[in-house]
């Protein structure tokens, strides 16, 4: 069975940034038939084995992704992570 292991970047996820995600499952066997399905908690899936999304709403979310090797074993792990709100932009004025 593959051991499902994934990290992504940012580690400190804002709202409406862009977040990607990096597949480093250790597969046995050949490459090919390889495969991937992840889920995000935010209503969006992918199956490209290094994804990115982007979260609108604060909040905690599960992201979940099933590798699946050639002999069609898969293995599934999920992380929780958290999304925070943007940080403002600050913009200076200088006195008159």
């Amino acid at each position: 069975y593959p051991q499902v292991n994934f990290i992504w970047t940012p580690a400190n996820i804002r709202v409406n940034s862009p977040v990607q995600f990096t597949d480093q499952t250790i597969f046995n066997g050949p490459v090919g038939g390889r495969g991937w399905q992840w889920t995000f908690g935010n209503g969006s899936s992918s199956t490209q084995q290094n994804p990115s999304t982007t979260y609108t709403l604060k909040g905690n979310y599960d992201s979940t992704l099933t590798a699946t090797e050639a002999a069609n074993q898969s293995c599934s792990l999920v992380k929780a992570l958290n999304v925070k709100k943007s940080v403002p932009k600050w913009r200076e004025i200088l006195p008159r």
